[in-house]
């Protein structure tokens, strides 16, 4: 991703922190998919509609947290020489607004999550494709980006090693500290450069600490739709919940339509654990009902060996 820089009076609420994203990356326009069980297929198909979950209340609620820890430890061990004085008080500020600035923080913030494989893999069959009886359904990228008032974000997977690059926040960061100087140079007053590079960390930082997961997870190479609380027409002033083994899970759903009234589908899988030709048939006659005309051409059985156990 490339940043272009430039120091704004501060962000006042956390849709400020997305405004710069980047969703294109070296692969165009191959699809994301989301893996999901028969009950999700349909209610994706009928409704247009995919449910992004709080992030408080993941499979793993440490994803996010995982992320702002990084960017804490990170800012934490950057060293910056101790002569620009105005640049370590703007990373001073930063590492004791942070712990309340970030997004988790200002926030509620519910995330879907797609992959950018070939919708075909064992391992996301056996974690969330209901043990090999579920469906992986392509959509296109990037009808997906364009959607509002949602944010597309492609996950990076890093674990801390001192002197890391936090997705590429050193860059960022060093950028900032040296427009601290500058600006107090060329007479802003010194608390107000500094007030206004922290405001700038924070939302780089935030913006990071979203893409952020643990490389451990990195096979699933994770894209996160991001639905947050004060996006302009944002659907998180209405959630719903459902009933889950771990409580009631707060969602929020994200029209996903194009301008057709349909899904931007590329492709539907059906998992390896389901009679083939019978789940096949089934899907496109659920597709062919909702208004699909290439309901045929869009599903294909997984083909890979695989018995549910």
């Amino acid at each position: 991703m490339t940043y272009v820089y430039s120091i704004s009076a501060g962000p006042q609420k956390a849709s400020d922190y997305f405004d710069q994203e980047d969703t294109s990356d070296e692969h165009g326009d191959n699809p994301l998919w989301h893996y999901t069980d028969a009950a999700g297929l349909q209610g994706i198909l009928s409704s247009g509609k995919i449910r992004a979950t709080h992030v408080a209340h993941l499979n793993d609620p440490t994803e996010i947290v995982h992320g702002e820890e990084l960017v804490s430890l990170f800012a934490r061990n950057l060293k910056w020489p101790e002569e620009y004085v105005h640049g370590n008080a703007a990373l001073r500020k930063f590492a004791d607004e942070w712990p309340t600035s970030r997004v988790s923080a200002l926030t509620d913030a519910f995330v879907a999550s797609f992959c950018a494989d070939d919708g075909n893999r064992l391992s996301q069959w056996r974690g969330y494709g209901g043990a090999g009886l579920g469906y992986s359904i392509g959509f296109r990228r990037v009808s997906i980006a364009q959607k509002e008032p949602v944010r597309l974000f492609k996950v990076t997977y890093q674990t801390y090693q001192p002197g890391a690059n936090v997705n590429k926040l050193d860059e960022a960061f060093r950028t900032i500290l040296r427009v601290v100087e500058r600006d107090v140079s060329r007479g802003i007053p010194a608390d107000e450069a500094i007030a206004k590079s922290c405001h700038e960390m924070i939302r780089r930082a935030s913006l990071a600490a979203l893409r952020l997961k643990h490389d451990g997870f990195k096979e699933e190479q994770e894209w996160r739709l991001i639905a947050a609380g004060d996006f302009e027409n944002s659907p998180v002033s209405r959630p719903d919940f459902r009933p889950a083994a771990r409580g009631l899970i707060p969602y929020v759903e994200v029209d996903l339509r194009d301008e057709s009234g349909r899904l931007p589908l590329r492709k539907i899988f059906v998992g390896p654990a389901h009679n083939a030709q019978s789940s096949v048939k089934a899907v496109q006659g659920l597709l062919k009902s909702r208004g699909y005309p290439d309901a045929d051409e869009l599903v294909e059985a997984s083909g890979i060996p695989f018995r549910a156990t």
